[in-house]
């Protein structure tokens, strides 16, 4: 029996009320916390529509809970991680109150276990004595309508205060945590299309503990750097996207966007899975393209005659029974941002580039100049070890013509490596476990140093009164 909003709000406060108890620079951009395995070009969730009329009766409490440890080290000392933690939320997600208004409320806590040197973008950086600490956070507080004619999922769905938006070039990175804006989103759906559009004026970190006010510095304005950096009044975005549900998977998500005086950019990302011959004996290879265009505005950015920049990309990966193999290539043009810059703020994770084909555990591949080449595989063990759920993958990027500001170029080669295993059954099931080795190589190239990586990751979610049956 599905636990009501009110025992939900109850868990809220406590989780809340811990934070009591829980009493160098920026982290390389490119050197994100996402976690996903070896694939990141995956659909995103289009919103849910929850088709109970009830608001406590059709809502749903849902705990989760990550254990997250990683040792990043690097040839010259600097710009290393050593962090352990645990991370656990409570969602409390309402039904819609007669057919039409709900509240979305979430709370978070980031644990931090033992000591931890490093900006791990899983813990609160406190920027005043560059340490990191434990913290709790509201995570989500957001009000939602739908208006639809009861026949179906088609109609306009609305959110806005406290949440995450996913709509056109606007998306929210996942870690241990979620990151959210402090703004609004409008979609209409109509069968498989999704028409879009988000609103912000401030952004929280998945490991921050307020919204911040969002600016052309990477700081955003936060601890001894108040006042520093110009406001970023607000950033938008329109989108319209084509996600299939049948076998092909089809996909087609376009959008645009601006930073109000300081980026607009734009991007479409397309993907179709074709089968190979009659049932799947053959296999099926899935095929993607993304382009991604922004410019810089003179308003906010300090570019006087900014550049248009650009990233191409495309994938193919091949999969027939436990086998997949996979093959990407990607160009990046990036004058102004050098490393590109995907976002409509100088900084924060406040963008959709799920669509890079051809990232790695240590670095996105999208340095101006850059063209890189991936290649990957990965294969389901559930059968040759008798263990449902278990899979490894390794994956290589190799890329040259990094551009140095004198003019020089530089190159860069990557090995990562994935054991992950899924419990499928008994007290545990929902869990799953990953194992991510990864080892980067530079040389001659100003923008990063060689490191190599490892990160053990254990997570658990589940609706409360169904954990741990």
């Amino acid at each position: 029996m599905k636990l009501s909003l009110r025992h939900g709000c109850l868990a809220l406060l406590l989780l809340l009320s811990s934070q009591s108890v829980l009493a160098t620079g920026p982290a390389e951009g490119s050197d994100d916390s996402r976690m996903s395995g070896l694939q990141r070009f995956n659909i995103p969730s289009i919103e849910s529509a929850a088709n109970g009329v009830a608001f406590f009766d059709e809502s749903d409490i849902k705990f989760r809970s990550t254990w997250y440890s990683r040792d990043r080290r690097t040839g010259d000392g600097n710009d290393q991680i050593r962090v352990s933690a645990v991370a656990l939320g409570i969602d409390a997600l309402s039904g819609y109150a007669w057919d039409l208004i709900g509240f979305d409320l979430t709370a978070n806590l980031s644990g931090k276990l033992g000591a931890s040197s490093g900006w791990s973008e899983v813990l609160f950086h406190d920027l005043g004595n560059n340490r990191e600490r434990s913290n709790a956070t509201l995570g989500q507080a957001a009000l939602k309508l739908k208006f639809t004619d009861g026949n179906g999922n088609d109609g306009l769905y609305l959110r806005a205060g406290y949440t995450p938006i996913d709509v056109g070039t606007l998306g929210t990175a996942g870690g241990l945590l979620q990151d959210a804006y402090r703004g609004l989103q409008a979609k209409y759906q109509l069968g498989d299309m999704t028409f879009g559009y988000g609103w912000a004026d401030r952004f929280r970190n998945e490991w921050d503990d307020r919204y911040s006010e969002m600016t052309t510095g990477w700081h955003q304005n936060r601890g001894p750097f108040a006042g520093t950096a110009n406001k970023i009044d607000y950033i938008h975005s329109l989108g319209v996207r084509y996600a299939a549900t049948d076998a092909a998977s089809t996909l087609i998500d376009a959008g645009i966007g601006e930073g109000d005086g300081y980026r607009r950019n734009g991007q479409l990302a397309v993907a179709a899975t074709i089968p190979l011959g009659a049932g799947t004996a053959n296999g099926d290879v899935r095929v993607t393209g993304y382009a991604f265009g922004a410019k810089y505005l003179s308003a906010l950015s300090g570019f006087a005659n900014p550049s248009m920049e650009w990233h191409l990309g495309t994938s193919a990966t091949y999969t027939r029974g436990p086998l997949a193999l996979s093959a990407g290539f990607a160009a990046t043009h990036a004058p102004d941002s050098d490393e590109m810059n995907f976002r409509l703020t100088a900084w924060a994770n406040s963008d959709n580039r799920n669509y890079i084909q051809t990232w790695g555990q240590l670095d996105d591949f999208v340095w101006n100049g850059q063209k890189v080449l991936k290649l990957s595989m990965s294969y389901d063990l559930s059968k040759a070890f008798q263990l449902p759920g278990l899979s490894a993958g390794v994956s290589t990027n190799l890329s040259a013509g990094l551009r140095n500001p004198g003019g020089s170029t530089g190159h860069m080669r990557e090995l990562d490596g994935r054991l992950s295993y899924a419990f499928q059954n008994g007290r545990f099931k929902g869990m799953t476990a990953d194992l991510l080795p990864g080892r980067l190589v530079t040389k001659n190239f100003h923008g990063k140093q060689s490191r190599s990586d490892i990160k053990f990751i254990v997570a658990y979610a589940c609706t409360l009164g169904k954990c741990w049956q």
